[in-house]
């Protein structure tokens, strides 16, 4: 069912082998096709194609698909089943080759799926996506099932696919090319039957044939939709259009919508962009803007996300406590700006505000970046003011969502005392409200750094094991949110299992790659995993989207900086730290060392030594000797030269010289 042959670049593909992944697995290798019967053989040829250059290491495959075997156990398995696939390929054998490290394919292989994007790209809405409403939960559906570890990279790329897909329907939408509006509508209406834009073209085609009961026909599906799913109807525009169709002799009745009971979560409103002396060109980017900037906010589990004019009542709207987004663009001294104002809705209190320049010449990156500013601002803006709304409130008296962001804004403290009650709520969300997957990522969180929270505690690996089965609950609760796939990369990594680590880092950041908090700590944790490059680019990036960031955003900068041996960065960043974690001034003392700055690295590491000393927790006395060992344990640094560097720089500066407390 290869779509087209371009890829979703742009690029002319070879399609010597292909490769259908919707319904029916079927593999095509110049002309032959081979019966791959095992379905692990058949995840081997899916994982291959989708991987950067087509290529893997052998841990990588044997942590996708053995997750819960040992590696010995899981790397016996792997080259068992790379001999049952090449036996299944016969005369294609050549597709798969392989050496002791890595496993990679000898031809490009052209999978369905991204072409699809390929082909929307060129402007083409190719059948599958107009005759298969359930298309994205076919992609390798007769695989599912083969392990954990697959299944959840499974769940994220239909999701990534159906979130592109989308992206581009809607392009072809806005664009308004009339031989494509009615398939565009209806590909659009089959992944998203509640999209009012899809369902309002689809009712002008009907109205365009002189279908007037099929045109309300869809009105109604779209009525019942929404009133069963989220108890709410079509927005203003929409239902004028039906008002005007209920004028002509042929109309008939719209049925009335039964108010229902509104969930307690989160609900931002998108009101229209105000433009000001904008041309064309910069109207239509900024329309664009809007839309890419609500599927950018849908992308956070924290919220839902509503086009403004929707018709609930006030006292709806309070209920699902609703805040408003307003933007103004506009020029000023032949520069366009974009200002966002979030604000209460209902009391109309304004929470905060942000002033963005944009540079029309380099448009695509300056709109990614406005849009990551604003909702990683969201993210922030709207927890503390959630926070600091229900701070006199018994914890118990909370809704389970308060709660959670209640302990979870106790942990960002890194302090012992904040821990402990933190662990409390967390523990008590669990037993509470067992299918809330962020209470057990808030458990697993806390097994995984007390070390560094209560200095002198050294790692329990029974409590990184727990952390971990923790966490992989979490993912089985929640396989589409990016946290819970953060924390089981932490909860890998805290063991040792770096390839899952890796793979899951990488997970999180297909979810959400607009918050900074997943940016940083995935760069911090594929730094550890010695994957420096991709380390620098994500923590580059965050800077960029942070404005700044948070004291502990800095910190994890620091270790970032001082991994990829630039020090002078690691000695910034840690002064942007100062005061977030205990372990920061013993890596500013490493890097000043390793800088050749000794007086300054002594300074830093006897500052270090006093604050480890007022606040051990270790069994034994804090003498430079324990407090050395607790430290260099705390880090799960893949690389042993790294882990040298770190250990000989604190040395350097003069730990073991100082005077025992």
């Amino acid at each position: 069912m290869i779509p087209s042959g371009t890829a979703a670049d742009g690029r002319p593909v070879d399609v010597r082998a292909t490769l259908d992944s919707f319904g029916t697995f079927r593999l095509a290798v110049s002309g032959t096709t081979p019966s791959i019967r095992s379905r692990k053989s058949r995840a081997i040829l899916a994982y291959l194609a989708l991987a950067p250059h087509q290529r893997l290491r052998r841990t990588q495959l044997a942590g996708l698909l053995w997750s819960e075997a040992t590696d010995h156990d899981a790397r016996v398995s792997l080259r068992q089943q790379l001999a049952t696939l090449k036996r299944e390929l016969g005369g294609a054998s050549h597709l798969v080759l392989s050496d002791r490290d890595e496993v990679w394919l000898s031809l490009p292989l052209a999978m369905d799926a991204p072409l699809l994007i390929g082909a929307l790209k060129a402007g083409d809405v190719p059948e599958a996506l107009v005759d298969r409403p359930d298309l994205f939960d076919s992609f390798l559906g007769d695989i599912e099932g083969v392990d954990p570890a697959f299944d959840y990279w499974l769940v994220v790329q239909r999701e990534s696919y159906r979130s592109a897909v989308l992206h581009e329907l809607r392009q072809l939408l806005a664009a308004g090319r009339a031989d494509l509006q009615e398939r565009a509508a209806i590909a659009l209406r089959n992944i998203d039957p509640t999209n009012e834009e899809a369902c309002r073209t689809l009712m002008r085609a009907s109205m365009a044939q002189g279908d007037v009961a099929g045109a309300l026909r869809l009105y109604n599906e779209l009525w019942s939709l929404l009133d069963r799913d989220f108890d709410m109807e079509p927005g203003p525009e929409t239902q004028a259009y039906v008002a005007q169709i209920k004028s002509t002799p042929l109309g008939m009745p719209v049925p009335a919508i039964a108010p229902g009971p509104v969930e307690g979560h989160i609900l931002i409103l998108v009101n229209a962009f105000d433009q000001e002396e904008l041309t064309g060109e910069q109207q239509r980017r900024v329309n664009g803007l809007r839309h890419e900037l609500i599927g950018a906010l849908t992308r956070f589990r924290d919220w839902s996300v509503r086009e403004a004019g929707r018709s609930l009542d006030v006292d709806e709207f309070r209920q699902r406590k609703t805040y408003e987004i307003s933007v103004l663009a506009a020029q000023e001294a032949g520069e366009l700006y974009i200002s966002v104002i979030l604000q209460r809705f209902g009391d109309g209190t304004y929470l905060w505000s942000q002033r963005i320049p944009v540079q029309l010449e380099r448009w695509v990156t300056a709109k990614r970046d406005v849009i990551r500013r604003i909702a990683s601002s969201l993210q922030v803006h709207l927890s503390a003011e959630r926070v600091a709304r229900t701070a006199g409130l018994a914890d118990q008296t909370l809704d389970i969502h308060d709660r959670w962001l209640r302990g979870n804004s106790l942990i960002a403290h890194w302090q012992p005392q904040s821990e402990r009650r933190a662990e409390g709520i967390f523990r008590s969300l669990i037993a509470d409200a067992p299918g809330f997957p962020l209470a057990y990522v808030g458990v697993a969180q806390i097994l995984t750094t007390r070390h560094h929270i209560f200095p002198g505690t050294r790692r329990d690996r029974s409590a990184e094991l727990e952390a971990l089965a923790l966490a992989k609950t979490a993912v089985k609760l929640d396989p589409r949110d990016s946290r819970t796939h953060l924390c089981l990369a932490w909860s890998h990594l805290m063991v040792e299992n770096y390839e899952q680590a890796m793979f899951s880092y990488e997970l999180a950041l297909q979810l959400n790659e607009n918050d900074p908090w997943t940016l940083t700590s995935c760069a911090q944790g594929l730094s550890y995993c010695d994957q420096k490059q991709r380390a620098r680019q994500l923590a580059d990036r965050a800077i960029d989207v942070a404005l700044g960031g948070a004291p502990m955003h800095w910190g994890y900068q620091m270790c970032i900086r001082f991994l990829e041996e630039d020090y002078r960065a690691a000695v910034n960043a840690a002064d942007q730290a100062e005061g977030s974690a205990f372990f920061v001034p013993a890596w500013k003392a490493a890097a000043l060392s390793q800088l050749g700055e000794t007086g300054p690295a002594r300074a830093a590491v006897a500052q270090f030594y006093r604050q480890i000393v007022a606040n051990w927790h270790g069994t034994e006395r804090a003498t430079p000797v324990a407090v050395h060992r607790w430290f260099i344990d705390c880090f799960p640094i893949r690389r042993p030269a790294d882990r040298d560097r770190l250990e000989h720089g604190v040395l350097g500066a003069g730990l073991l010289d100082l005077e025992t407390a």
